[in-house]
């Protein structure tokens, strides 16, 4: 999800949100047993763009 916005006739700005959810991963065979571990995580990007 994004938004992009002229500012000025040659500049934008702009705003960006990520999630990202990769799943569950179990990791056996370690000295205290099994772990399992969840990959998620939100990425915000912001920017400004010149037009020529």
């Amino acid at each position: 999800m994004g938004l992009e916005a002229a500012a000025t006739e040659n500049i934008t700005v702009k705003a960006e949100y990520l999630y990202v959810d990769l799943g569950t991963q179990t990791y056996s065979g370690l000295p205290g047993g099994s772990i399992d571990a969840t990959q998620r995580f939100s990425v915000v990007r912001a920017g400004i763009n010149y037009k020529f």
